[in-house]
């Protein structure tokens, strides 16, 4: 397949993510399943190394261990951090999207893709009080732009370069 009908499929699984999750707080495991297999193609178009995948999901393992000790510790019990401060559907949209990325710039997306939810979700609260963040819908956002950056650029391998 070749690397444009890949990330047409990818922009509209992440399109998906962002009607689902903003209108009903929930998204189908299909969009994540598509998600991943387009993105382990273009993987594997362009690079074929795995091993980048391998340490983006080892960060992002360490980060969900993290927030489960800080809670538990800060609550004094053990939390179950899915049913209190992180949907598994925003666990499930990161892993589907590793393949896009070299550790560093998976990093990179990480850190500025939770910044940038903060301000959407800033805004968008202003409007609409909301008790929970759509954390997916707004990194799919986030990621669509990116996607169609390097989709009007033509420049379909700068995700696995690392920008740092």
């Amino acid at each position: 397949m070749s690397y444009s009908v890949l990330h047409i499929i990818v922009l509209l699984g992440l399109f998906a993510c962002v009607y689902q999750d903003i209108k009903d707080r929930t998204i189908h495991v299909l969009w994540f399943v598509v998600i991943f297999i387009a993105t382990g193609l273009i993987n594997y178009e362009l690079t074929n190394d795995w091993i980048d995948s391998v340490y983006a999901l080892l960060f992002l393992i360490v980060n969900i261990s993290v927030l489960f000790l800080y809670t538990s510790v800060k609550n004094k019990r053990i939390i179950n951090i899915f049913q209190s401060h992180l949907g598994l559907g925003d666990v499930l949209f990161f892993i589907a999207i590793i393949p896009l990325f070299s550790v560093r710039n998976f990093i990179l997306f990480f850190i500025t893709g939770m910044i940038v939810s903060m301000i959407l979700h800033l805004l968008f609260n202003t409007f609409q009080k909301q008790l929970t963040i759509p954390l997916a819908g707004y990194l799919s956002l986030f990621l669509i732009s990116i996607l169609s950056y390097s989709f009007i650029s033509s420049n379909y391998s700068f995700l696995k370069t690392d920008l740092l």
